[in-house]
């Protein structure tokens, strides 16, 4: 009786970048167990139903061509209102540091848990 499969074996086989001595090894592997053939293609399905899509091409030249006349209707911050100029610098939500008070309480924490497992040796 064989080992079971690993994962990356199995998805090298379905993309067809198995190496001979891995598709043998399958093949050695589903003669073992009839089961296991219908175990594989449900395998198969699976993960030809997760495989990604093929990802849309860009053309960036394009997409620049019709970004700059956008970019010019913009006023640029120098050139802005004054009372644009003059509003505060805007806070983000979550960047003041955290306060720290679990920090002793971890401390004393990792000291028990230190003095009491070098005690047991």
């Amino acid at each position: 009786m064989h080992a079971p499969l690993e994962w990356h074996t199995i998805d090298r086989h379905f993309a067809g970048q198995s190496t001979p001595e891995e598709a043998e090894a399958i093949s050695r592997w589903v003669a073992e167990d009839a089961a296991r053939a219908a175990e594989l293609e449900a395998m198969h399905r699976l993960w030809l139903a997760a495989a990604m899509p093929e990802s849309p091409r860009f053309d960036v030249n394009a997409g620049w061509r019709a970004m700059q006349p956008r970019m010019r209707e913009v006023t640029p911050l120098e050139r802005a209102p004054s009372a644009v100029a003059s509003r505060p610098p805007l806070r983000l939500l979550g960047a003041e540091r955290p306060r720290a008070r679990w920090r002793r309480p971890a401390a004393l924490a990792a000291a028990v848990i230190l003095m009491v497992s070098t005690a047991t040796l």
